[in-house]
């Protein structure tokens, strides 16, 4: 198994448990990262990198996972409900169903929410907010 497609996967599992937790608009887009899109008006990046194996004998790499939410259709007050929604379905309120999910893919997943950095920026009428949310995890 290589470091890209343990990302990809962590990524893959990390859309499939946001769309599961159903508290998003449902037009809202969910995408991997690929460096070659372009952001269009609204939607929410997923991006995973990996870290270096663990060195305490076991399986997992250190993850990072990154959260960005592009909007210009949305009022503050709703941008900001949207991205707590984003924050609370993978931090905190991970449903049954993602939780199986995980335990098809990985062996064990570590969410620090602790270590989370949230940051937002915007400019003229572009919110961006950018979670940033620290893991740890092999493949099953």
């Amino acid at each position: 198994m290589s470091q890209l497609a343990l990302a990809d996967t962590v990524a893959e599992w990390t859309i499939f448990a946001l769309r599961a937790a159903a508290t998003l608009p449902a037009d809202l887009q969910i995408v991997p990262f690929v460096s070659s899109e372009q952001a269009q008006s609204e939607r929410l990046i997923v991006k995973c990198e990996t870290g270096n194996k663990r060195l305490d004998g076991g399986e997992l790499y250190d993850l990072t996972l990154t959260f960005e939410f592009i909007t210009t259709k949305r009022s503050a007050e709703e941008a900001n409900d949207i991205f707590a929604k984003v924050e609370a379905a993978i931090s905190s309120n991970l449903t049954a169903t993602a939780r199986t999910r995980a335990g098809e893919l990985f062996k064990e997943v570590f969410l620090f929410p602790e270590n989370a950095t949230t940051t937002l920026d915007h400019g003229g009428n572009v919110r961006t907010y950018t979670r940033t949310l620290p893991l740890q995890t092999d493949r099953v």
